[in-house]
């Protein structure tokens, strides 16, 4: 949250809800690979990939980019699984984290704006970032049945799948934000003469 929030200009609020998703994506992770076993063979094409990888669990096209951004023109093979997962964790968190608020500001403007607000809570911010930014695959799978709904398609599954995602990102957002705000009140509190944390 610090980064977001010191170093970015983020709210409180907005920061815990982008730092609830990254936690419930890839449990902050530098190299968090997704289905490894379909790695692209020596020597062969590599096209966005489709298992995700680093903290926000880059997919497709986003993980092509992130990888380029991150560690070049180096890409995941069935034979060079070491290397690769170590020059990412090479690069660091911050490396990641600077292409997550990059792609943002660029890409992702309704969670842009739900990260900088400062009338947002914790949970819309982290409902926010989950339906435009990250997009799991409950998500995608609800939005799905959503449309067979409207049609008159008896659904459940997805919706509920959907719900405890939903659910547990705001929980993290708000574990996230009390985490980031005890530091900084103990922080704070050693700033001030005759208090000691």
């Amino acid at each position: 949250m610090k980064f977001f929030v010191e170093t970015k200009g983020a709210s409180i609020n907005g920061a815990a809800g982008m730092v609830g998703n990254l936690l419930a994506e890839g449990n902050l992770k530098l190299s968090n690979l997704e289905r490894p076993g379909q790695a692209v063979p020596k020597g062969g094409k590599y096209t966005n990939y489709q298992g995700g990888n680093g903290i926000a669990q880059w997919t497709g096209i986003r993980r092509t980019r992130f990888e380029q951004a991150v560690i070049g023109d180096l890409r995941y093979t069935v034979d060079n699984r070491e290397e690769y997962e170590d020059a990412i964790r090479a690069k660091g968190l911050e490396a990641q984290l600077e292409y997550a608020w990059n792609e943002l500001k660029s890409n992702y403007k309704s969670s842009y704006k739900a990260i900088k607000s400062t009338t947002i809570d914790s949970s819309q911010a982290s409902t926010d970032i989950v339906s435009d930014f990250e997009k799991p695959g409950s998500y995608l799978n609800w939005r799905y049945e959503k449309r067979r709904i409207n049609k008159g398609i008896s659904v459940g599954k997805a919706k509920a799948e959907w719900l405890i995602t939903k659910n547990k990102r705001a929980k993290l957002a708000a574990d996230a934000k009390a985490t980031y705000e005890a530091s900084l009140a103990t922080y704070e509190a050693s700033l001030t003469p005759g208090k000691s944390s």
